[in-house]
Formats: structure tokens, C-alpha cells, sequence
């Protein structure tokens, strides 16, 4: 992602071998902790759903993902894209 885009997505923050650290979303520039943007396609194990409330909206980017990383869940980062193959 060009950095000058980056108040328009989500990014990620990854460490070691891919592994998410953290999430932001929708930053500024003076804020934003990495230029990765957060999109794409997800794919999970069927023990996602451990993680998501029965019988209420819950938001993948802004509460599953964030729950994820706070409770130490593994998640890695895919493959990555240049940003204009992401519009």
C-alpha cells in the first residue's frame, strides 16, 4: 500500500514468520504502525466460531480479529499483494 493511502484501510501489524501483532484501523498517517493493509479473504479453522457471540452482529476486522490477538489466538498473515491488485 502506498503510505499516503493508508488512512483509507485497516492495516496489520506482523512479527515473526507472519504472525498478526495487532490491528489498526483506518489510522493516520502520523498513527499508523505499518502499511500492510488488512484485506482480503479469510480462510479458519471451524473453532473460529468459539469466538464469536450466538445471536448478535460481531465485525471480523474491528472485534474478531482484535479478540484473536489479545488472547494470544495464532494468526498469520497470508500472501501479499501489491496494493493495486487489491482495489
Amino acid at each position: 500500500m502506498l503510505d499516503d493511502e493508508v488512512e483509507k484501510y485497516g492495516v496489520v501489524v506482523t512479527g515473526d514468520k507472519g504472525i498478526v501483532r495487532s490491528f489498526q484501523e483506518k489510522p493516520s498517517k502520523e498513527e499508523a504502525l505499518s502499511n500492510q493493509a488488512n484485506t482480503g479473504i479469510y480462510i479458519f479453522e471451524p473453532a473460529i466460531f468459539d469466538y464469536i457471540p450466538v445471536d448478535q452482529e460481531f465485525d471480523i476486522g474491528s472485534e474478531l480479529f482484535p479478540k484473536l490477538v489479545e488472547q494470544h489466538v495464532p494468526l498469520r498473515r497470508g500472501n501479499e499483494l501489491p496494493m493495486a491488485r487489491c482495489r
